[in-house]
């Protein structure tokens, strides 16, 4: 019935509009014309006009838009449009699959996308398939679980223009198997089956994919690959199947092409194969045809290193590797071979051959050739031919007749210049089409099964060219479009035909959907009377050419509907193919089909030297196949052996289950998800899509047989319907369960299902019940059998062990073998493992070993006491071993008794022999002891030994008397009376030495005193050099002079050569410690006296009377001591006194100058009267005479200056006198001349110098007293304004002083008072701005400075002072900059010092420099972390990062190998990665490889994670579901890590990178675990590419994320151990960042503190000292070498010596949380110490002030620890930690740990027993199990036998024993000595043992805790304990 018309279209509505672009669009129509009709786009809003006819079918639901169908059969609107669209959004989306039922669309996105990681194939492979979404993994299970559910062999067709992207889908489908269906085949995943098939693609893809204008990698051949499981259903094989290689492509690719890969890659890296003499790829005509020489954003270089890899891989040894390249290195060469005509024109010639011209003879029968030859020279040819007859290992000659030649009925033919280019090219093709069959083949080998296939199921995986058509298609083309015609035929037969016949054979009712079919196109191709056919038949004809085969082709179809012809293009005809017509150039079509190369070459090929060509290529299978021929005997064509292929593989895919992936080319461009839609409806359209669409929604796509139905749901209603097992009519049977099930509410759908004649049909609506109660029923059953099974086998293995225990008793009893033989054997069978099957192992193995011995005694008790050898003793100590006790064993051990004095002895022989110092007292005792056995035994008892060791033992006693008179010389020759000589004879020394070392020297006692002998003549001389030269050079005027420089260097020697142990070198010390304390001593004062002596004359200002005395008196003093015989310091004591007589005529002069000061001093100025005679000859006559002299000493210098000063103010006041004298006289010139005097005197008086002596002073008082007395009141006031206008201080003052001396401020002139008053004012501002700047510039006060210097500048104030004061400002203003410098570059010696020193220098300091002083005085390590405490403050990352850094390479430097990666704490140790169990005595290999390539590179895939995961979630149920699932997300994250390095085979490696760091960011407790795997695939990877690419993912990972604090140290140790600073870098840049460097304690998360981190920074770390208290005590000991660092897990409070190692090896001692009995603040001075040492009072003092924050935890039995914080807060952070910690152990009201379960009964059954105690501090009572240890201060509940503790009456001490037990219950020590201690009566305290530690430390502790340790570590085999006078119950 036809379908109604759909109505017109209306404005307003929704509708499907046809688009150049995306096909169709939804839009919403706005405007409706006849012709037209303007819409908008529902997707973009865009508005356009179109025509009305192409508005389609009407969008009943706008809202499905916005849905990305996963499953085209689940749309509601099913049609071209919106299959179209959904595909469109999809891929907008990045979905790029898309299911039709159980046929997949897979779009290439053309680009890599996130679909392939190890999480993808974890959940494909895991996950129910209902919940995962299409993809190809989707399509690789179900076929698998086909395969194993169904029995039977599936297919996977891959089909797809080129370019779909069909290779890539068949590699992920190949890794999909490969994951999920490992095989057993060793324990290297890289020698494993699975991944040789992996490794076969690259290798394929090289030498059969291209480049085509329509795909960067085409595959230019097809495959099916057959991937073989075994019953088990793991891989066990694969074979392929290749066809219809194009071997054209090799001599003549396509334009816009390239040529095979491999051709490219081997030119590329030409230079690994010198000898092949290749050129870069432009160079050969073969690779440049096409135009395409390289293809972007692929390195042909690293392509081949892969190839070589995966060859390797698959088994190719090198040789085989090389000759494969070799021929691949031929076909270039003969690419270059070019051909000319003849000089006659009859026939060619190679060019360039070196052949000479002339007639050939036929090599069949020596008749001459027809034509003759001529060679002509070519350079690329020469060099071509030349090259590919050496590679192809033939004679050239005979190739260039081959190719130049044919053999036609015995007769050598001629070729012309496209015949023999035609034999050149086919010659070309045949050797490599050969090379790909016999790759193929090899590949097939390597991965073949060991048996038959016939009885194996498979999964075979077509991949296929795409359906193709080209500007030029040839016969290739029409090849593989054939072969698409039969995929597609396959595809809708089973897809439609097969369904439509299956409807009708069942009965059911069904809707017909038409479909286009192509077997007509496949008739007229293959059929009898087709193409093929025709062209065969042309082939055979007699000149039989393509114009003949096209003619007849016109003539035979021309009225087939699928054939036809263009005219315009005559060459060519047409066929009409399902995906569009194709026109075919009919050129080279009979070349093509024929495939073969002339029967001389093939002759010549096979006679290669080369081992592959001739033995494999042209021989074999290979062979066989090439030349395959027809039941006529007539050779295949290619036509015909391609038909042939497909049929047989036709065949085979009609045996299998298919299944499809329809691969779409979405943009002809290869532009990275873009989506043309008409492009996409095009290949939907002619793949049948859109019919699979339609049937698969109108049919059924589920169903089974009756039987299996019924088998499969019948638990679902199976209270009303019958047992399988009573039903004899199935279709009824399923009809009625049908029925039953509608009746149920949630399967009314069910109803809808078909019961046909032979199966049962519905569809998806009934399959999802259906499906989900199927899921509940299998899981209630498979619980039920688990634990029926679980039970009966822990049933079955209870009895099988009690046998073997049973076993062992008896047999070690009895010593029956076979018995415990029998135990073992039973053993054997179980897989588990207890303490009686260990045991009866090790009983086994000794009596099997008991019973060999006794054989092997039998025979050797009877032998002579000479022939008993090393192997006797060897079973006498394997017999002890085993702890044999048979009578024949104790004779044997009684003989090896007798003998082993002889072995003792012979041992001191060879020991002695051997030694580098033997013992002549050993010797000695061993050749009587031998002696005397000799006498006892007869001769048989002696050793070859004995001479050699009696002649070593002559040559040491010789060597002991030359040694003591060596001694004697020593001291013979020593010094006399104690006085160095400056020669010294050592004559006799020499001799003695001479006499010895000529011995020989065997003792290491004579080498030793041979070395003192030797330092004793060294030193003797140097110092006797040393004398000399004292005595020869001048110390204090000769710069560098050291004379003992040498003697200092020998003498620091001394503490070596003294320190040796031997006999004769402590007879020889003495002497010479005499001997060099003697040459020191006089070292040491001739030092001291000329540094004495320097010193002052080196004293500043100069040298001092009393220092150069003094230093003039002790040279006298050494002189007069003779500790030489020649004067050593009389040069320098002449300096000395030289300098003493200058200091004392300075002193006489100076003298001079004060007594003419005195005796010529100025009286009052009014006992000057004019007239009166001043004179100054006698002071200018001394100051002259002290001027010549030239007075030195700062001091007498000022009061020269001084005196100087004197006489010119001496001389002006004379002259004033003289003056005014005349001026009373005269007027005129007179008058002026006296003013000018007074201005002079005014002059000298304004430049008093300062600091005058007093009587200096008043003569200055006499001059201002002159001046005033002689001048005029005006002129004072003119020169007192000028002063004030010039700021002038010294001339104000001299001016308002003459002003107040004349009383001015009482004048009637009002202009002198307020000069008066002005002048005041101004001197108070010049005086204060001067005192500012010196008080400025003497404080170096920069703020002072600049407000000082701006109020100068201000009133134009400009003296000395000031520029003082603008240069000290100019200098602070330096010292600023450069402290911050200094601050920021961290160089101590370049810039901090001479900041510090410039400072100080001008006496500034600021918070920079002192900060520096105090960077300056620290450690390195410790200023480094103050300048990181300053960094942070300041929030300067870089410095932070800059310090860190050199913070950390002094860590490194000093740490050794500390921070080796296999020393890191968050590793599981080896043990617990092999998953080795505590009673596995000793791990297998297989185990012990696993443990040594734990932390190594590895291609394996790893089965544990290496760290020990935490997820982060409270204890219980969910905590190990989440370390379960953060486990496997482990695994998962190290197949990332290894496919992005390239270890494991991967496809879009760069895609990897961005998943390890999603899953890293997504579990932050998986970021360690990513950087020990990495760590783990750096160590020794033999891979430079896969370092490399490991080393940029440690970077993106450290940028990323940062490494805990447990493993940011050993992350860096391991980078900085590989060279990789810049990643140090980066690494110290991220923990910074995140503050990972700090302790932090959020708010409930438990605390975790690195000591390491926190104590390296300074900041946070917990540290403290123990005060140890016994029970009841009040004091305790506190030493200043306790001090301790601690942390706080889980459970335990455990401190260490170091912060540098706080692994479990190095706890000191622990304190369990659930003992703590309370925290609390204190304080310093509250801490009572008792106990301490008499002397050690000062250092617990110094403790004491340390405890900054100090904290109290205290323990049940009255153990105290003290701690200290760094600060307040921490000291609180803590104590809550430790409460917190504490509280979750113990109940609110002080009842048991919590969650504790009380025990049901008092019965010993494995539970322990429970006693009652009374509590140390408290008295009070509670009550501990011996063996859970829960404790609890009530009765536990239904318990009735509470033993009660009750002290053993003992008296004394009696001492129990040594044992080593860690870890204890309440501590963990080392070294531990138990003493039983009996406690005072009159103390309420139960019975205590002493417990003494390594540390000197002493604890007493309960029986239970004792009892407990003991019992845990006997049990366990950990430690053998020595008890003694001691019952423990």
């Amino acid at each position: 019935m036809a379908k109604p018309p759909p109505p017109p279209p209306k404005e307003g509505g929704s509708y499907w509009c046809k688009d150049d672009i995306h096909a169709y669009l939804p839009t919403k129509l706005t405007k409706l014309t006849g012709t037209s009709a303007t819409v908008s786009d529902l997707t973009t809003s865009r508005t356009f006009t179109v025509p009305a006819a192409d508005v389609l079918d009407e969008i009943h639901s706008v809202e499905h838009l916005s849905m990305l169908y996963d499953d085209l059969v689940k749309m509601d609107e099913v049609h071209k449009a919106s299959i179209i669209d959904n595909l469109r959004r999809r891929c907008a989306s990045q979905k790029i699959y898309t299911s039709v039922g159980d046929i997949l669309i897979a779009i290439n996105p053309y680009k890599m996308l996130p679909l392939y990681t190890p999480q993808v194939i974890e959940d494909f492979i895991r996950k129910d398939p209902q919940d995962l979404y299409p993809h190809v993994f989707g399509i690789a299970m179900d076929a698998f679980r086909s395969m194993r559910t169904e029995d039977r062999c599936q297919s996977i067709l891959i089909s797809g223009e080129s370019g779909a992207g069909k290779t890539e889908a068949t590699k992920q489908c190949l890794h999909l198997l490969s994951e999920v269906a490992l095989g057993d085949h060793g324990e290297s995943e890289m020698t494993s089956i699975e991944n040789k098939i992996l490794q076969a693609n690259p290798v394929l893809e090289a030498f059969g994919n291209a480049k085509t204008v329509r795909n960067d990698n085409s595959s230019r051949f097809g495959k099916f690959t057959q991937v073989f499981f075994s019953s088990r259903y793991s891989i066990c094989g694969s074979a392929t199947v290749n066809y219809l290689l194009e071997k054209s492509r090799v001599v003549n690719p396509a334009q816009g092409e390239r040529n095979f890969h491999v051709l490219y890659q081997l030119a590329c890296s030409r230079k690994k194969f010198p000898q092949f003499k290749l050129n870069p790829p432009s160079e050969y005509k073969i690779l440049t045809t096409g135009g395409e020489v390289t293809v972007a954003h692929v390195n042909d270089c690293k392509e081949f290193d892969e190839l070589v890899q995966a060859l390797s891989d698959l088994g190719f040894d090198e040789t085989t590797r090389k000759e494969m390249m070799t021929i691949v290195a031929t076909i270039l060469h003969l690419g270059q071979v070019s051909f000319s005509e003849s000089a006659d024109g009859e026939g060619s010639t190679v060019m360039g051959a070196p052949l000479p011209g002339g007639r050939r003879r036929s090599s069949v029968s020596n008749t001459r050739t027809r034509r003759k030859s001529v060679i002509e020279q070519s350079d690329k040819s020469t060099s071509g031919i030349s090259m590919a007859a050496t590679l192809l290992g033939v004679d050239q000659s005979a190739l260039c007749e081959c190719l130049t030649h044919r053999t036609v009925a015995n007769i050598k033919a001629n070729l012309d210049t496209a015949a023999a280019n035609s034999a050149r090219d086919s010659l070309s093709k045949e050797l490599y089409g050969r090379l790909f069959n016999w790759i193929v083949l090899r590949i097939n080998s390597e991965t073949e099964t060991t048996g038959s296939t016939a009885n194996l199921k498979f999964i075979g995986i077509l991949d296929i060219f795409g359906f193709e058509i080209f500007a030029i298609n040839s016969f290739e083309q029409l090849c593989i479009n054939f072969a698409n015609e039969k995929l597609q035929q396959h595809f809708t037969s089973h897809t439609f035909d097969m369904e439509e016949q299956l409807y009708k054979s069942e009965g059911v009712p069904f809707e017909n959907v038409v479909y286009i079919s192509n077997q007509d196109v496949i008739d007229l191709i293959s059929a009898k009377k087709s193409l093929f056919n025709t062209l065969d038949d042309e082939v055979v004809t007699p000149r039989g050419s393509d114009t003949g085969f096209l003619n007849k082709c016109k003539s035979t179809f021309k009225t087939h509907a699928r054939f036809g012809a263009d005219f315009k293009k005559p060459t060519t005809f047409q066929v009409n193919h399902y995906a569009g017509k194709v026109s075919y150039e009919v050129a080279s079509f009979l070349d093509k089909n024929k495939d073969r190369m002339l029967d001389d070459l093939s002759t010549l090929m096979k006679t290669s030297s080369i081992h592959l060509l001739a033995n494999e290529l042209f021989s074999g299978e290979v062979d066989r196949v090439s030349e395959e021929r027809t039941s006529t005997g007539k050779y295949k064509t290619q036509s015909r052996k391609f038909s042939d292929q497909l049929t047989g593989l036709m065949s085979m895919l009609q045996s299998t289950q298919p299944h499809y992936i329809r691969c779409i080319k979405p943009n002809p461009t290869k532009t990275p998800l873009e989506y043309l839609g008409h492009m996409v409806e095009e290949q939907l359209l002619y793949s049948g899509v859109f019919e699979a669409v339609d049937i698969r929604k109108k049919g059924y796509p589920f169903r089974l047989s009756h039987l299996r139905f019924y088998r499969k749901f019948w638990l679902l209603a199976k209270s009303t319907v019958e047992s399988p097992s009573t039903i004899k009519n199935w279709k009824a049977a399923c009809s009625k369960l049908v029925v039953e099930l509608a009746k149920i509410s949630k399967f009314k759908e069910v109803g809808n299902c078909q019961v046909g004649n032979s199966l049962v049909l519905w569809k998806a609506p009934q399959e999802h019940p259906l499906r989900e109660a199927r899921k509940e029923v299998e899981h209630t059953a498979i619980v039920i059998m688990q634990c029926m099974s679980r039970s009966s086998r822990a049933r079955h293995l209870n009895k099988q062990l009690k046998v073997v225990r049973q076993k062992y008793n008896t047999s070690k009893s009895t010593r029956d073998l076979d018995m415990a033989i029998d135990g073992w054997n039973i053993a054997q069978a179980i897989s588990f493992r207890n303490h009686d099957v260990v045991r009866l192992e090790r009983l086994k193995y000794c009596l099997e070993t008991e019973r060999d011995l006794e054989k092997q005694f039998e025979t050797l008790v009877t032998v002579d006491l000479t022939e008993i050898d090393e192997n006797f003793e060897k079973l006498v100590e394997l017999g002890r071993e085993i702890e044999m006790q048979t009578d024949l064993f104790k004779r044997a051990e009684a003989l090896y008794e007798q003998v082993a004095e002889k072995r003792e002895c012979r041992e001191i022989f060879r020991r002695n022999l051997d030694s580098a110092d033997p013992s002549e007292s050993e010797l000695s005792d061993a050749l009587n002891r031998l002696h005397r056995l000799k006498e006892k035994y007869g001769d048989g008892m002696g050793v070859e030994e004995e001479a050699p060791a009696l002649q070593l033992l002559n040559h040491l006693l010789k060597e002991i008397k030359l040694a003591n008179d060596l001694i004697n010389t020593l001291g013979e020759t020593a010094f006399r009376n104690k006085c160095i000589p400056p020669t010294l004879n050592t004559e006799f020394l020499d001799k003695a030495v001479s006499e010895t070392t000529s011995h020989g020297c065997k003792k290491s006692s004579t080498r030793e005193l041979l070395q003192l002998a030797a330092y004793t003549s060294k030193i003797r001389a140097a110092a006797c050099q040393a004398v000399a030269d004292c005595a020869a050079h001048d110390c204090v005027s000769e710069v560098g002079c050291n004379p003992w420089a040498s003697f200092d260097s020998m003498a620091r020697e001394k503490s070596d050569i003294c320190d040796l142990t031997s006999e004769h070198a402590l007879s020889a010390q003495n002497i010479i410690r005499a001997e060099v304390e003697l040459m020191t001593s006089l070292c040491k004062e001739f030092d001291n006296v000329v540094n004495h002596l320097k010193a002052s004359l080196d004293e500043k200002p100069c040298p001092s009377e009393e220092i150069l005395r003094a230093a003039i008196k002790e040279a006298e003093a050494f002189e007069k001591k003779k500790l030489s015989t020649v004067d050593l310091v009389k040069k320098e004591k002449t300096h000395a006194e030289t300098a003493l007589k200058r200091v004392l005529k300075e002193k006489e002069l100076m003298h001079n100058v004060t007594l003419a000061l005195k005796h010529e001093r100025l009286g009052p100025a009014e006992s000057l009267p004019p007239g009166t005679s001043i004179s100054t000859s006698m002071l200018e006559g001394a100051i002259k005479e002290a001027n010549l002299f030239g007075i030195t000493h700062p001091n007498d210098q000022k009061s020269l200056m001084h005196s100087r000063y004197m006489v010119r103010l001496r001389r002006t006041v004379k002259e004033v006198v003289v003056f005014f004298k005349r001026w009373r006289r005269s007027v005129g010139d007179e008058f002026v001349a006296a003013n000018a005097t007074i201005e002079t005197l005014e002059g000298v008086l304004s430049e008093k110098p300062r600091d005058m002596d007093a009587s200096l002073e008043t003569e200055y008082v006499i001059g201002q007293d002159v001046s005033l007395r002689y001048s005029v009141v005006e002129e004072i006031i003119k020169r007192m304004n000028l002063a004030c206008d010039a700021w002038n201080e010294e001339a104000l003052n001299h001016h308002v002083y003459q002003c107040e001396r004349l009383n001015i401020e009482k004048s009637d002139n009002f202009e002198w008072r307020e000069s008066l008053k002005k002048a005041h004012e101004v001197l108070s501002i010049v005086e204060a701005l001067r005192e500012g700047l010196e008080k400025a510039i003497l404080n170096a006060n920069r703020q002072e400075l600049v407000e000082s210097l701006a109020s100068a500048e201000e009133i134009g104030y400009d003296k000395p002072v000031v520029s003082a004061a603008r240069d000290l400002l100019m200098k602070i203003d330096e010292i600023i900059e450069e402290a911050s410098a200094a601050i920021w570059s961290l160089e101590r010696e370049i810039d901090m010092l001479p900041v510090i020193t410039r400072a100080t220098s001008v006496g500034y300091n600021n918070s920079h420099i002192e900060l520096l002083r105090t960077f300056i005085g620290l450690p390195l390590d410790k200023f480094l972390r103050m300048q990181l405490d300053f960094a942070e403050k300041a929030g300067d990352i870089d410095m932070m990062v800059e310090t860190w850094i050199r913070l950390h390479d002094i860590i490194f430097e000093s740490s050794g190998n500390s921070y080796e990666f296999e020393f890191c704490s968050v590793l599981k140790s080896r043990d617990e990665f092999v998953g080795r169990r505590w009673d596995d005595p000793v791990p297998n290999s297989r185990m012990r490889r696993k443990m040594e390539a734990m932390l190594f590179h590895t291609i394996d895939d790893l089965r544990s994670p290496l760290t020990k995961l935490k997820s982060g979630e409270k204890v219980g149920v969910n905590c190990k579901a989440k370390e379960k699932e953060v486990a496997r997300i482990a695994l998962l994250q190290f197949k990332n890590v290894m496919g992005y390095m390239g270890d494991r085979p991967s496809m879009y490696r760069d895609v990897f990178i961005d998943e390890v760091i999603r899953l890293s960011l997504e579990n932050p407790e998986l970021q360690d675990e990513t950087f020990c795997q990495l760590m783990k695939q750096l160590q020794l990877n033999p891979s430079a590419e896969s370092r490399e690419r490991g080393w940029h993912l440690m970077e993106v990972c450290i940028r990323k994320f940062p490494p805990s604090e447990w493993l940011s140290m050993y992350l860096e140790g391991f980078i900085r151990k590989n060279g990789h600073g810049d990643l140090v870098c980066h690494l110290s840049t991220t923990i910074l960042r995140l503050g990972r460097h700090r302790i932090h304690d959020e708010e409930g998360k438990k605390t975790v503190v690195n000591l390491k981190s926190a104590e390296m920074l300074g900041s946070g770390s917990l540290s403290g000292w123990l005060v140890k208290k016994a029970g009841g005590q009040a004091g305790g000991k506190l030493s200043s070498n306790k001090r301790r660092f601690f942390v706080i897990s889980d459970d335990t409070l455990s401190y260490y010596k170091s912060p540098d190692n706080t692994s479990a090896s190095c706890v000191l001692g622990a304190t369990k949380v659930r003992n703590i009995k309370r925290c609390y603040k204190t304080s310093a001075d509250s801490v009572e110490v008792t106990g301490v040492a008499k002397g050690a009072v000062a250092n617990v003092n110094l403790i004491k002030t340390q405890l900054s924050f100090p904290f109290i935890v205290e323990t049940m039995n009255g153990k105290s620890s003290l701690l200290c914080a760094d600060s307040e807060d921490l000291r609180t952070q803590w104590v809550n930690v430790v409460e917190r910690a504490r509280d979750a152990f113990w109940e609110k009201e002080g009842g048991g740990e919590k969650g504790a379960k009380p025990q049901d009964d008092g019965k010993n059954n494995g539970a322990g027993i429970w006693r009652e105690a009374k509590d140390q501090n408290s008295g009070k009572t509670y009550f501990y199990n011996t063996v859970t240890m829960e404790t609890t201060w009530s009765r536990p509940n239904n318990v009735d036998n509470v033993e009660v503790l009750v002290a053993k009456e003992k008296s004394g001490r009696d001492y129990i024993g040594n044992q080593v037990m860690k870890p204890f219950d309440d501590e963990i020590y080392e070294g531990v000595v138990i003493e039983y201690l009996k406690a005072d009566k009159s103390a309420d305290l139960p019975e205590l043992f002493r417990i003494k530690y390594s540390d000197g430390d002493e604890e007493d502790v309960e029986l239970f805790e004792l009892e407990a340790a003991i019992k845990f570590y006997k049990e366990n085999g950990n430690v053998e304990t020595g008890m003694k006078n001691m019952k423990l119950n």
